[in-house]
């Protein structure tokens, strides 16, 4: 497990009316990629998760399972279980020619919330957040300023889970700090 707190110190929050940006610090990043149908099946089985198409988010529990490309997915879970979790979605696919890698001491996942949310993504992120456009449950990868980034809307309110490289988490807090 990684404590990511050692590697935060120098974050500002950003906590103020309409817009709360926070480091979600006891979940684990899973990066699953696949190459047949029957694996997905297997997947889902085995899982008991509908696994969302491309551009979707499911949450089940205290898993969230987002879809970044067609055969590829990324799975959060909480930390205390991220051993287990790896592990057994490993064994699922052992034997075939499917991809599992522990991505939580690579990544940051983000959560930005508030009435404002929106508006301080759309000002460094090209994709139009709009409700007709990008409802709960929507996920796409885009830039943000000049980093890559994951969205994912997960709330009927402006509620956004965000997956960024771990050595741009200060540029996305600073980003969004000036908004």
């Amino acid at each position: 497990m990684v404590d990511l707190a050692r590697y935060l110190i120098d974050i500002p929050a950003v906590d103020r009316p309409g817009l709360s940006l926070a480091v979600e610090q006891k979940m684990s990043l899973l990066r699953v990629q696949i190459r047949h149908q029957s694996d997905l099946e297997l997947l889902e089985n085995r899982l008991s998760i509908d696994l969302p198409l491309l551009g979707g988010v499911n949450i089940s529990g205290d898993i969230a399972v987002i879809c970044v490309s067609p055969k590829e997915w990324m799975f959060i879970a909480p930390f205390e279980e991220s051993d287990a979790f790896s592990d057994m979605i490993s064994s699922i696919f052992s034997g075939t020619f499917s991809l599992v890698i522990d991505m939580s001491h690579a990544a940051t996942i983000l959560i930005l919330t508030g009435d404002k949310a929106r508006d301080a993504l759309n000002t460094n992120c090209p994709l139009d957040l709009r409700e007709g456009y990008f409802p709960a449950g929507s996920c796409a990868r885009s830039l943000f300023g000049a980093t890559d980034i994951i969205v994912a809307r997960i709330g009927p309110a402006e509620r956004y889970l965000l997956v960024i490289d771990q050595a741009m988490t200060s540029y996305i807090f600073r980003l969004i700090a000036k908004e």
